[in-house]
Parts: C-alpha cells; structure tokens; sequence
C-alpha cells in the first residue's frame, strides 16, 4: 500500500508493507533523528514502534511529522543519496579555497597579513575562471557553490492516482541552457603508441572501429577540484566493422590483472562537417548513462576531439531522439532555447545544447603496455605464434590483450607484476618457467614452412626475415 508523508518542508508518497513500523518507514526515507508524528494535522501523536495494521491506516492515508531533529549536515550534501561517490570524501578534506601570493604592486602589507588583492577565492570564482581560460566549472567546484544539479523534469507530487493528471504533473516546457560544469575536466593519454596504432587500423581497413579506455580517475590540478581521466590502455571490444559505422556487441569491461577500470571510449569519424553529429551524441549517452565520469574520444584526420554529454541529455534519455538532419535532435516534449536575441521553441533542437566539451594531453614514457601490435580477442595459437614471431621478451610479452589470452593458459600474476615494473629480470624469470616453457613447446607445433621470394630457400619457422638472405617475407 502507498501512505503519504507529510513534513513542514517536503511531502513524500512511500510503499509500504503493512507490517512495517512508523520508525523504520522515517529512517529509511528521511536523515531525521528525531520527530513526532499524528494522523491528523492537529491529531494526538503516536508512537513510532506501531506498525502499519496497528494504526488500521487506508492506501494513500497521511502521516503528519512536526518537531523533527536532523542529522548533522555534512560538508557537501547536497548531491542526490544514490550518487555518493568517492567524490564526496574527497571534499570534506579540501579546503576549497584558492590561494593566492601576494601582489607585488597592489598588495602594500608585510607577508604575514592579506588583503584584497591576495585573499583566498572560492573554487568557482567567475573571474578566476574567465582570466585562466577555463570554460566550465568543475562538478565538485559547481557542488561547492551551493547549487543543486541542474534538474529539468523535477518529480512533483500529486494527491491524485497514478492515472490521472492534473496542472501540477502536466508536461511543462523546458528551456535549454548549456551544462556549466563538467564531471571529468580533461583526459591525459599514456599509450600513444597504441592510439597510433587504432588510427592505422582504421586508415588500412577504412573501417570505423571502437576501443575502450582502461585507466583511472584522479585530481586535475588546472582546474579548481577538476579531476581528470587517465588511460593507461586500449580494449577491442566485440564489435562488427563497416565503412559507414560500426555495431558494438560488448558494452563493459571489467579489468582483473592490472585494477583498471573502464574511464571512456575512442572511436573513429570522417565527419569533417559537424563538430559531432547526433548518432555520436545520442551513442555517448547510451554509454554515459550507466557510468556519468564516461569519456569520449573522437578520432577524425589524425587529431583528437574529446568530449562528454550533458547530464539534461541522459535525463531526457526517452524523449530525444536522432533525425535525418545530423545537426539536431528531435523531441517528443515542449522545449525552448535561446538563439542570438531570439528565444524558440521547437521540436527539433540543436546538439550543441547537449554537448560538453572537455581537454587531453599526452604523458611521454609513461605506457604501462610496451607492445602496440593489435592482438585479437581470444585468438587461436597460430596467430599467437605470428605474434611472436620466436620472440619472446619485455616487448611482446607487455601486451594487454596477450595477458588475457594467457591466462587461460597459465597463472599470469607473475607476468603482471613484471609489466607493472618493467623488470627484464622478472620477465626473464617468467620466460624460464615451466609453464611458459610448456607454451613454447605447444606454440611451436604451428610452425609452418614459408619459401622466400628472394633466394627461395624453404623456411622452417615462423618469423619475419628469411633466415639465409635476411629478405623481409613477403605475406601470400
């Protein structure tokens, strides 16, 4: 049954089961410590410990709280329950202010006092921000300025059945504004070498591929509280290739040898019109819904875009939708935007309502993967052995998707150990045991004979040079 709950500052409507009591129905919906509560706005109060039968209460009955205690308010509370994150934390130890030096020609005091001209600003400092170039707020600087998220399609409660509409719950028209902050501010890319190689993959087959990013969020510290998206490696997820786009058959990674997790995703473009169209807006979103820190990496001309979708974007996951015109989104409710001096209201509005745009960089000798050969997901030992090419080493044994493949063949954490230090004595370690040294012996049944088209000779193993005219072999 459904009882409603009625405060001096908020009404609620709550499922409840009949043998559930006043107190644990409160304390698992409201942060109060203590209150009193009556059936009628100036009824008797009751005691919390009844249950619901007790109180012989009808569906959609009221329950009236007054004299409420709250907890004690935290730092920052004034993001959603369901989205605590590390975030929070992170806050309650900063102190959120921006310190500055001393002015040498405004500032006229000693170095122990501040003035004006040198007193701390809070993170989202308007002039700050426009003096350093720094377009959006970050998301815990926007949390700090004391602003609750920017919600379009509040949840309004009504004393009617669900059927029903009434003035308050009817489809109002929402008006566009572009997103002030940005959950992740910039993304910084360790494996270049395996970015080039994604770019060659897509300029030799002219087919549009996706990888997904395995990194880690940390602080950025360009931008007040910014954080940043740090890639360590790329992932081939299952997917279907096709000149004009691709079809992705894997939506998640979870990383088990390196504590990696799934920060974005790259993919590749020859839309040298739009900045980004809404197939690609309207696939980050699919992606972003589930994972709101989720970047986006465009690959278009050998340059990188980066960018990231508006939360008001996935809050209208249902009611947008892309069209034939790439430039725009169609809707299926009321809403306006601005544009110059002139406000509209259509049903078709433009993408860049819906698009956060975000920076990267690149970190030199900082890879965690020495490889950038493109292995295949769960490929055959013939294609392992081409791989490898009878060489076995740091470079070939520090590829991500190899690792994979090899632990289904051997326990890997040692391999995984040598990776992270980049230690040639624990790779040859890993080289000289057992269970790899069995991997060789199955590796070299695939060997198969290659006549070289320089000096004929007839090849026995498996490599990439003729073994008498060092000719570099030629693939049928």
């Amino acid at each position: 049954m459904i009882i409603r709950i009625i405060t001096p500052d908020e009404r609620k409507r709550i499922e409840v089961e009949e043998n559930d009591t006043l107190i644990k129905i409160i304390r698992d919906n409201f942060k109060y410590i203590s209150f009193k509560a009556r059936l009628s706005q100036n009824g008797d109060e009751i005691d919390p410990s009844y249950k619901i039968n007790d109180l012989n209460m009808q569906d959609n009955a009221a329950i009236y709280l007054d004299n409420i205690e709250y907890e004690k308010a935290k730092e920052v509370d004034i993001k959603e329950e369901t989205e605590a994150s590390e975030e929070d934390s992170r806050l309650k130890i900063v102190d959120g202010k921006l310190i500055r030096k001393k002015d040498k020609l405004l500032c006229t005091h000693d170095s122990s006092a501040m003035c004006i001209n040198c007193a701390p600003l809070e993170v989202y400092d308007k002039m700050y921000h426009l003096k350093n170039k720094i377009k959006y707020l970050s998301y815990n600087a926007y949390l700090k300025q004391g602003l609750k998220e920017e919600k379009n399609q509040n949840q309004i409660l009504c004393n009617h059945l669900p059927t029903e509409k009434c003035m308050n719950c009817m489809n109002k028209v929402i008006t566009l504004q572009v997103q002030r902050y940005r959950r992740i501010d910039h993304v910084e890319i360790h494996c270049k070498n395996e970015l080039n190689h994604f770019f060659m993959l897509f300029s030799q087959t002219k087919k549009h591929r996706v990888a997904f990013l395995l990194g880690y969020y940390t602080d950025y510290d360009f931008v007040p509280l910014g954080r940043k998206a740090v890639v360590k490696t790329l992932y081939y997820p299952e997917q279907k290739n096709f000149p004009d786009g691709f079809v992705l058959l894997e939506r998640e990674k979870d990383d088990l040898f390196f504590n990696l997790e799934m920060v974005g995703v790259i993919l590749t473009s020859t839309n040298e019109e739009y900045i980004i169209n809404n197939l690609q807006l309207f696939f980050i979103k699919n992606l972003q819904s589930k994972n709101k820190n989720l970047v986006t990496l465009i690959l278009k001309n050998e340059e990188i875009e980066e960018y990231m979708v508006s939360d008001l974007m996935i809050d209208l996951h249902d009611k947008i939708t892309p069209c034939s015109n790439p430039r725009v989104f169609k809707t299926f409710i009321d809403c306006q935007y601005r544009e110059g001096e002139i406000i509209k209201r259509e049903k078709y509005v433009p993408v860049e309502y819906f698009v956060v745009k975000l920076t990267h960089g690149f970190k030199d000798n900082s890879e965690l993967f020495v490889s950038d050969v493109f292995l295949e997901k769960n490929c055959g030992m013939k294609k392992l052995n081409k791989y490898f090419n009878n060489e076995f080493n740091e470079r070939t044994l520090s590829n991500y998707e190899l690792v994979s493949r090899l632990s289904k063949e051997m326990d890997v954490t040692f391999l995984c150990k040598a990776i992270k230090k980049k230690d040639k004595s624990m790779f040859n370690e890993f080289i000289n045991s057992n269970d790899f040294k069995k991997f060789i012996n199955k590796l070299k049944e695939f060997d198969e004979e290659w006549k070289c088209n320089v000096c004929t000779y007839l090849n026995t193993k498996m490599g990439e040079f003729c073994e008498i005219c060092n000719s570099k072999r030629i693939s049928a």
